[in-house]
């Protein structure tokens, strides 16, 4: 599954996770990407409530880069926070949209549905993403 991700001059805003397909008594991985094309202030990140999975483990990282491309300078940096979820129950979810509030703008990604197995099922596999697939 995909959907464009949030963009707006120099911030981008992107969710995926590692699998489409969960057990009950499984994980899986929630990945919320902004990416920064200027400097500045990088905002505030929500997460969703996460209202049919429980949060196992939550992290952040943060990568910084600088060059010159064609003679003119280039930033990026990246800010990655990773959620790992375990469902509630089986059926279909939704992990509904992250919002990041930064440089007077609101973004958001769109939300990710997530198929639910009962436990012991060995899911499919693919990932779900609400941001463009790579070319």
């Amino acid at each position: 599954m995909s959907a464009p991700a949030i963009a707006a001059a120099d911030v981008e805003l992107s969710a995926t996770t590692d699998a489409a397909e969960v057990a009950l008594d499984g994980t899986l991985l929630l990945r919320v990407t902004a990416t920064y094309s200027s400097q500045g202030d990088t905002g505030e990140l929500q997460l969703p409530a996460f209202a049919d999975f429980d949060v196992v483990d939550q992290s952040r990282s943060e990568q910084v880069s600088f060059s010159f491309v064609n003679g003119a300078p280039s930033f990026r940096r990246n800010v990655l926070t990773s959620v790992t979820l375990t469902p509630k129950r089986v059926g279909d979810l939704t992990i509904e949209p992250a919002k990041l509030e930064a440089r007077a703008k609101v973004f958001q990604t769109d939300p990710i549905r997530i198929r639910v197995l009962p436990a012991g099922q060995s899911p499919r596999g693919g990932r779900a993403s609400s941001s463009p697939p790579s070319p």
